[in-house]
């Protein structure tokens, strides 16, 4: 079989793969590009005697471990949106045009709504830190002020977050 074939007949186990890791189809995607731009770029490195369905996944999970170490260096706030009354300070919109405000609010509050069912998810231990972090806090102030070691601060909020990432809660 054709190395190109190949490549085509695992997109499909590729991109469900891919998607199990990883919560957004957009980033999903963008993966999976990746990994075909590799496959393509070292089919003169696949060796014919070895599973490719098993090298193209490896390269796949490289990607993923990729993805969320660049993700885990970009920093994840949280507002304080749950506290505001209103929306009105917020600038949502990119045109002053009232439908467009009316929308963007909307999704706010949708947004708002999402974030804090989400939050409700999350054992008492995370959910302060959540909170503690997303009013400004530093690592170390957190962890002196719930008297606990900053990694495990950092594992509590890594550990939220990633629950209150995923795709069905």
């Amino acid at each position: 079989m054709c190395y190109h074939t190949k490549i085509r007949e695992v997109q499909p186990n590729l991109l469900n793969f891919v998607k199990s890791k990883i919560y957004s189809l957009h980033d999903a995607q963008d993966i999976v590009q990746n990994v075909n731009y590799i496959l393509v770029n070292k089919e003169s490195d696949y060796d014919e005697n070895k599973n490719f369905k098993a090298w193209a996944f490896r390269i796949a999970d490289f990607q993923i471990k990729g993805y969320f170490s660049k993700s885990k260096r970009s920093k994840i706030v949280f507002s304080p949106m749950e506290d505001q009354n209103s929306f009105e300070d917020l600038n949502l919109t990119h045109c002053n045009c009232p439908a467009s405000a009316i929308e963007n609010k909307e999704r706010a509050e949708i947004f708002r709504d999402e974030v804090r069912r989400r939050k409700r998810l999350l054992p008492k231990s995370q959910l302060k830190i959540i909170n503690l972090y997303s009013d400004g806090l530093k690592y170390k102030d957190i962890a002196k002020a719930l008297n606990m070691t900053i990694s495990k601060v950092s594992a509590y909020k890594y550990r939220a977050i990633e629950k209150m990432k995923m795709k069905e809660v």
